[in-house]
């Protein structure tokens, strides 16, 4: 049990906590201070109250205002549509090139001359679309990615169902 008016004998656990506050300064628990509210800027929690205890628990609940400030950060990447890639284009000036004068000399140079050639064909043939986000699963903060694979199941589950109802 941590009383944080006498920290453990061992001086670790209070270097540990040398540099946060405790803005809980209320008994929580009969007289005693058992419910911690930590925070290194003194100024990030305010408002603490210790009301009454919460059904049958013999601690007292504790109320408190966090103030924190966040940027919104709309981040929106340009990447490379391959799905839409014209390749038969590709395919066609790949056929044009002769290939044994193309590559001639040593390999450093002839993988440098095929990287650039892939590359400007990559510009020339794939079209760049705009992702917002940083390119992941859009889901709700609280959703585990477990919760959210059993929510697919269950939507796929029902348009499977729907699909074969509407099939003559």
């Amino acid at each position: 049990m941590f009383h944080f008016n006498r920290c453990y004998s061992v001086s670790q656990s209070c270097e540990t906590f040398t540099y946060y506050t405790q803005h809980v300064l209320s008994p929580t628990r009969n007289d005693t201070i058992l419910d911690l509210i930590l925070s290194s800027d003194p100024d990030l929690v305010s408002d603490v109250l210790v009301l009454h205890n919460l059904g049958n628990s013999d601690h007292n609940m504790v109320s408190f205002t966090v103030h924190s400030e966040s940027e919104t950060f709309h981040s929106v990447r340009q990447v490379r549509d391959y799905r839409k890639g014209d390749y038969d284009g590709i395919r066609e000036q790949l056929r044009d090139i002769d290939w044994d004068s193309f590559m001639s000399g040593d390999m450093e140079s002839s993988w440098t001359k095929f990287k650039e050639l892939l590359l400007k064909l990559e510009c020339k043939f794939i079209p760049i679309k705009r992702i917002a986000g940083n390119g992941r699963i859009k889901k709700p903060v609280w959703m585990t990615r477990k919760a959210l694979k059993y929510v697919r199941k269950k939507s796929q589950f029902l348009e499977n169902i729907v699909t074969k109802d509407n099939q003559p």
